[in-house]
């Protein structure tokens, strides 16, 4: 990982996401360790997905209007 010893983390942690369902297709589990994390790419698609979502809330909204 990018992270310096010391560093803080700032962000999701991979076993909260791993409790909802959704969050948790972007979750892997390391053979080697056992370990959780993000996929990053998945991760990503998912933001992407939901940013899309709530554009078309938003869009619906203003339509109201």
């Amino acid at each position: 990982l990018d992270q310096q010893p010391g560093e803080k983390n700032v962000g999701p942690m991979a076993n909260e996401m791993a409790r909802d369902p959704v969050a948790s297709t972007a979750i892997v589990r390391s053979p080697e360790t056992g370990l959780l994390s993000i996929d990053k790419g998945k991760a990503l698609r998912l933001t992407m997905g939901g940013l899309s979502s709530l554009q078309r809330q938003v869009d619906r909204l203003e339509a109201r209007r």
